[in-house]
């Protein structure tokens, strides 16, 4: 009920949509106020959980003759579970997927929330698909996002998007995969006459249906890892000490292998990312995208350490002082961007410790890396792991930035 309800003289419900000659038959019809919990951790997605019905999801996309659409699926016929999930069916556009309008009672401007999803990848046939976590782009092996969307005007133009989460690997086959990300609820959001605030959950490649078994969106906690408003550490999960490989992409489009998780990383204990296989290119490395808001313009001191391995997993070494051929080292490179222009970049940030490269142990990558005005004015910056002979792989551990 909204200030247009309010004004009306009166107000009447009425049921549409199946046409004549079909009748409609009607029962137990009430209204009562939905009660919505606003506390911290709280779904404000309903039916999120997706309890046995579809009620409130919508399929984003025409509904035509190809059978387009949404339906419900028992996961335990499927053989991936208990209770149901939802799932797309002959899904043909990339912007196509599920899409629900936000009740808004628990939406403040300045407030962060947390976004969880649970989802799988399926071929129009029905056989699983392991898509890949690390692919940032839109290509046939990415993984759907969950994202915000919203229209402030009566034009096309007036729509606007915003990714609110990202996939998170690694994915373990035939398992149901996750998404998770933090965002701020900010006055753009609700600017203009904002028609209406959808969650909404696809952004992969055409053909390739989605299911989702649940999709949280949830006041979060304070100070929670990944929040836009909390700058330590600045390489978030830069430690792998979440077990997994949130916030990492790999840097290319193709042929850039994949990150596992080993353990025990750096000091005997917890976790480190082993990024190996069909790694092409030498900046096929893992990717880092920085929270702009939590950097300005100055030095930062870049610390992380390394082992390294040829391509049938034997440990190696290298050489710390050559910048070039078979036995140069890891390196990290920064870079900066905005949306149709060219890349800004000053090369390699080199490694500045002198101490040799030690088979069996943690190797010390250190550098300063200076942030200039013209990568602050750039719309993202960001940075991976370079130099690496392709093929070969490493283990990577303790990544920090801390300004000096």
């Amino acid at each position: 009920v909204d200030e247009f309800v309010m004004a009306g003289n009166s107000t009447s419900i009425f049921m549409d949509g199946p046409p004549p000659p079909a009748l409609i038959y009607l029962d137990d019809v009430t209204t009562t106020k939905f009660p919505q919990d606003c506390s911290v951790g709280s779904n404000l997605v309903i039916n999120g959980e997706i309890d046995g019905d579809l009620r409130f999801w919508k399929y984003t996309g025409p509904i035509n003759r190809h059978r387009t659409g949404i339906e419900l699926a028992d996961n335990a016929e499927k053989g991936w579970g208990e209770g149901y999930s939802m799932m797309t069916t002959n899904r043909d556009q990339e912007w196509h997927g599920l899409k629900q309008d936000l009740l808004m009672d628990c939406f403040e401007v300045g407030n962060e929330y947390e976004v969880k999803v649970r989802y799988r990848v399926i071929e129009t046939w029905g056989d699983l698909i392991d898509c890949d976590p690390f692919l940032a782009y839109v290509l046939p092996d990415s993984c759907p996002r969950p994202r915000l969307t919203w229209v402030t005007g009566d034009h096309w133009s007036d729509q606007y998007f915003m990714d609110i989460g990202y996939p998170v690997g690694p994915n373990k086959s035939g398992e149901w995969h996750e998404s998770y990300g933090v965002f701020t609820f900010t006055e753009h959001h609700m600017e203009g006459a904002t028609k209406q605030i959808e969650v909404f959950f696809g952004k992969n490649w055409p053909h390739k249906n989605i299911v989702v078994d649940s999709y949280s969106v949830s006041l979060a906690p304070p100070n929670v890892l990944g929040s836009p408003s909390r700058c330590d550490p600045l390489v978030v999960n830069g430690d792998a000490e979440l077990g997994n490989a949130r916030d990492w992409y790999i840097k290319g489009k193709e042929s850039f292998g994949t990150i596992e998780m080993v353990s025990p990383g750096r000091g005997g204990t917890g976790y480190a990312f082993y990024h190996f296989g069909d790694r092409a290119k030498m900046y096929n490395g893992m990717w880092k995208k920085l929270n702009k808001s939590c950097v300005s313009v100055g030095r930062y001191k870049v610390t992380a350490y390394f082992k390294l391995f040829d391509s049938d997993g034997n440990e190696i070494g290298c050489n710390k002082r050559r910048r070039s051929g078979p036995t140069r080292c890891p390196q990290l490179f920064f870079q900066a961007h905005t949306p149709g222009e060219t890349v800004v970049h000053k090369g390699p940030s080199w490694n500045r410790d002198k101490s040799g490269w030690s088979i069996g142990d943690w190797n010390k990558y250190e550098s300063v890396f200076t942030l200039t005005q013209e990568f602050y004015d750039m719309y993202e910056i960001w940075f991976y792991v370079h130099n690496v002979i392709p093929g070969n792989g490493y283990y990577l551990d303790d990544v920090s930035m801390v300004r000096i």
